[in-house]
């Protein structure tokens, strides 16, 4: 009698349970502006919702902590389109941030980093998470 288990059918099992196959046929993977709020793209994301840079993941956390840390948006806006707007502008140099003034200085300091205009100016994850497991809780 044959085995029909996945370890036996490696090939088989990789092409039904592969990122690819499970993100085509799982719209909440998707990552676009239609699908993921605006306040938490980062300016380097093209068009089609497509990364180009490492470093968005940074930028995200950024958003995500200051919005965890504070309940507020570090970019100026009270709806997600005006947000956007402002993220936008930021990556242009047109805009500044606008960190809340409740941040402990360390944590302003990792916001501040993790938000910065250029991709290659952000830490990269490794001393993301040294600074952050440093960081007053």
């Amino acid at each position: 009698m044959p085995d029909h288990s996945p370890a036996r059918q490696p090939n088989a099992w990789r092409s039904h349970f592969s990122p690819f196959r499970w993100g085509q046929n799982n719209p909440s993977q998707t990552t676009s502006r239609d699908h993921t709020p605006p306040e938490q793209l980062w300016p380097e994301m093209d068009e089609r919702g497509t990364r180009t840079q490492p470093a968005v993941d940074v930028w995200a956390f950024g958003i995500l902590a200051h919005t965890l840390l504070t309940g507020t948006h570090p970019l100026p806006g009270t709806t997600t389109a005006a947000r956007c707007d402002a993220a936008t502008r930021y990556a242009h140099g047109t805009q500044q941030l606008h960190l809340s003034t409740t941040l402990p200085p360390t944590w302003q300091k990792i916001i501040r980093a993790c938000l910065a205009r250029a991709p290659t100016d952000r830490p990269d994850t490794h001393t993301l998470l040294t600074r952050v497991r440093h960081a007053p809780h």
